[in-house]
């Protein structure tokens, strides 16, 4: 979810309570964190990079943690994440050292080592690295808690950026300035992009009014529904609102879509106006026609 990613994933720090007939937590949530929360890596088939990752203890009791690798995708427009403990991922991820202790608001270094295979094909490879407590358990329950970087890893060669808008939407009555233009995204490529959003309100006449910018990172094979903040005019009425949609290096989309701004009581005011000045005016017809 920075609009940017709108914009960022999901995930910046995931806290997985495991427990079994619980009596009394023995970890308190959100005790770990992890530096960055997100690596964009290029690696060519055969080519391997050092890379280090921070994790801290924000406790002040001393814990010992864990490093494990997984990989992960999409399972949603809403791109909620799923993860799972693929065997290659071995080839892929190389730890100097899987684990180590905390002390109290303490924090770790860790090296790893980044490897694309010989025989990796050109197109996206998507990991995450957790770092997990290693919690004193019992037999009434245990607690796992995990912090995760993702490594969005791109392996050059005949890759496709490439996308298509599946709708847009914006509200066409809006009781509030603020709406928002909705649409959904599919990547049609073989590798992940970042598709940025921009909507720009204009007056009927072509006023400027207002812009709004964030970008969302797809993954291949993938439809995302996201949203961009649209700000109406300061008076009721009807507004242009123009959605621009990168597509990576497919051309951009864009369209126009018309929103009325009516707020609640200046309506409702205008309403009854015109329903008193209706009345008026077919009394006057009906008096004309009977002189």
């Amino acid at each position: 979810m920075d609009r940017l990613s709108n914009v960022l994933p999901k995930l910046l720090v995931l806290v997985v309570p495991v427990v079994i007939l619980t009596q009394a937590p023995l970890a308190s949530a959100g005790s770990l964190s992890i530096e960055p929360i997100r690596e964009e890596l290029s690696l060519k088939a055969g080519q391997s990079i050092e890379n280090q990752l921070i994790v801290r203890n924000s406790t002040d009791k001393p814990i010992s943690v864990s490093l494990e690798a997984e990989s992960f995708s999409v399972i949603n427009e809403s791109y909620d994440y799923s993860f799972s403990k693929a065997e290659d991922l071995k080839s892929w991820v190389r730890f100097n050292e899987t684990s180590a202790p905390l002390a109290g608001k303490g924090s770790h270094l860790f090296t790893y080592t980044v490897s694309a295979p010989q025989n990796a094909e050109p197109g996206g490879k998507y990991i995450a690295i957790f770092s997990t407590t290693d919690n004193e358990s019992s037999a009434a329950i245990t607690s796992l808690e995990r912090a995760g970087t993702l490594l969005y890893i791109t392996i050059p060669g005949g890759i496709t950026k490439q996308g298509n808008v599946v709708d847009v939407t914006v509200a066409p009555l809006n009781a509030r300035r603020q709406t928002s233009a909705k649409g959904r995204i599919r990547n049609t490529g073989s590798t992940h992009f970042k598709s940025r959003i921009t909507t720009e309100v204009h007056t009927v006449f072509g006023g400027f009014v207002s812009r709004s910018q964030g970008e969302h990172l797809l993954l291949p094979n993938t439809v995302r529904s996201v949203d961009e903040p649209v700000i109406l005019g300061k008076f009721p009425g009807p507004y242009r609102v123009k959605v621009t949609i990168g597509l990576g290096d497919s051309p951009a989309y864009s369209i126009t879509k018309w929103a009325w701004y009516l707020p609640i009581v200046p309506t409702v005011f205008l309403a009854i106006v015109c329903v008193i000045l209706a009345k008026q005016l077919a009394r006057w017809i009906h008096k004309s026609q009977k002189s």
